[in-house]
C-alpha cells in the first residue's frame, strides 16, 4: 500500500460543500493537499491502494447513508482517522459514531472554521502518533514519545477570561497516563472545566482518556446539559471497547459574566475555597463512570464565586502521593496549602503544589498521575 501521509480524503457528493471545505482547509493547511470523492464505493477502493492522514467523510452518499457508511470505511481501513460531516443534528447518532470509531462528529450547517481545523489537525497528529507509536512499541514499548503525544491533547494554554484566573497541569505516572484535563466551550457561552482519572494508567488508561476527550468534545458541540453530557458518556464508556476501566470525573460549567457555576461530578470531588478560607466541598451523589450504576446524573444548582474565591478540582494522584516512610501526602495537607497559597495567581498556586509534593516524595517514584486545574476569580 501506498502512503499518501499528509493528504486528506475528502469523501463528499455536494460540489458546492466541497468546494467550501476546500476553501477553510487551504486556508488553514496551505501545504496540505485534497483528494475528493463522490462515492462510497470510490473511497472505499482508494483506501485499498492508499493511506492518508484524515478522511472527512459524509454519512449519505448516492450509494450508502447513515452509520452504514461509517461502518463500511472502517471495515475497509481502521487505521486512519475519520472526521464524520453531515447535516444530520442527533446526539445519539453523534455519540454512536463516535464510539463505533469516528474521531468527530461535526455537522454542516453549523460547520465553523475553527472547530474544522482543530479537529483536522488532532487527527493529523493522531496520525502520526500512530506511525510514531508502531515502529516504537516492538521495540522499545513505553517510552517518552508516548508521554510527549499525550501531552499535545491536553490544553497547551488556559483560557483568558476577563475577572478570572486559571491554569491546570497533568503530569502522568508512567510513559502516558489516564488523568484527563480540558476546556470546552458550551453551546450557551459558558467555559466547562474538567477533570477525569482513569482507572490505573499506562498505554491502556491513556488509550480510555483519548477516547473520553473525543466524547465530550463531540457532546459538547450539541447540549450545554451537564446531566446530560453525563448520561451519554456514561452509555458509551460502559459499551466501549475499554469497558473494563472505569473513569472519576468532575466538569464544572462556569458563567463569567455573573462569576456563576455549576458543577457535576462522578466519583470525584472538587472544592470551593473561599476568600475567608473557608473550604466547601463541591460534591454530588453520583457514581464513577463506566459501569452503568447511574440511573441519572444529579447536578449542582447555580453556586456564586466571590473576588478572591479559588475552585481547586484535583485527582487522587496528589493527595494519595506517598514518600519513602511510606507516609501519604494527604488531602487535609493538600487543601491547607492551596488555601494558604489563595492569594496568588492560580499558575503560582499550581506549581507550588508541585514543588511541595516533589520535595515530600522524595526520591520515591511517581506513583500516580497527578492532575488539577485552578480556577480564581479576580
Amino acid at each position: 500500500m501506498e502512503s499518501n501521509a499528509g493528504i486528506i480524503l475528502l469523501v463528499e457528493d455536494s460540489e458546492d460543500f466541497a468546494t467550501l471545505i476546500g476553501a477553510h482547509l487551504r486556508r488553514a493547511f496551505a501545504d496540505l493537499p485534497i483528494v475528493r470523492l463522490e462515492r462510497l464505493a470510490q473511497c472505499q477502493d482508494e483506501l485499498g491502494k492508499n493511506d492518508y492522514s484524515v478522511i472527512l467523510l459524509d454519512l449519505n452518499l448516492p450509494d450508502s447513508s447513515g452509520l452504514k457508511t461509517l461502518e463500511a470505511v472502517l471495515s475497509t481501513n481502521r487505521r486512519t482517522p475519520i472526521v464524520v460531516l453531515t447535516g444530520v443534528e442527533d446526539e445519539t447518532l453523534a455519540v454512536e459514531a463516535v464510539r463505533i470509531g469516528a474521531q468527530d462528529y461535526i455537522l454542516k450547517d453549523a460547520l465553523h472554521l475553527g472547530t474544522l481545523v482543530r479537529s483536522v489537525r488532532f487527527a493529523i497528529e493522531r496520525s502520526q502518533r500512530r506511525e510514531t507509536d508502531i515502529a516504537l512499541s516492538h521495540a522499545l514499548g513505553e517510552l517518552d514519545a508516548a508521554r510527549e503525544a499525550q501531552q499535545r491533547l491536553f490544553p497547551q494554554a488556559a483560557p483568558e477570561i476577563a475577572g478570572f484566573d486559571i491554569a491546570g497541569i497533568s503530569l502522568p505516572a508512567a510513559s502516558a497516563g489516564g488523568d484527563y484535563f480540558d476546556y470546552l466551550n458550551l453551546p450557551d457561552g459558558r467555559l466547562l472545566s474538567v477533570v477525569g482519572d482513569v482507572s490505573g494508567h499506562g498505554l491502556s488508561s491513556a488509550l480510555l482518556m483519548v477516547e473520553v476527550r473525543a466524547c465530550l468534545h463531540t457532546l459538547t458541540n450539541f447540549s450545554s446539559d451537564l446531566s446530560k453530557c453525563f448520561a451519554f458518556l456514561e452509555k458509551y464508556l460502559s459499551a466501549g471497547p475499554l469497558s473494563r476501566h472505569f473513569l472519576t470525573m468532575f466538569g464544572l460549567a462556569l458563567n463569567s459574566i455573573d462569576a456563576t457555576y455549576e458543577f457535576i461530578g462522578a466519583g470525584h470531588t472538587g472544592y470551593h475555597i473561599h476568600s475567608n478560607g473557608e473550604i466547601r466541598d463541591l460534591r454530588t451523589e453520583n457514581a464513577l463512570l463506566g459501569f452503568e450504576l447511574n440511573g441519572s446524573f444529579e447536578k449542582s444548582p447555580p453556586q456564586k464565586m466571590e473576588s478572591g474565591d479559588v475552585i481547586f478540582i484535583p485527582t487522587d494522584g496528589l493527595h494519595e502521593t506517598h514518600n519513602s516512610e511510606k507516609d501519604m501526602y494527604g488531602e487535609a495537607r493538600l487543601l491547607e496549602l492551596v488555601t494558604s497559597l489563595r492569594a496568588m495567581p492560580s499558575a503560582a498556586i499550581i506549581d507550588a503544589v508541585r514543588d511541595d509534593i516533589d520535595e515530600f516524595r522524595g526520591e520515591t517514584q511517581q506513583q500516580d498521575d497527578v492532575t488539577a486545574i485552578i480556577i480564581k476569580r479576580l
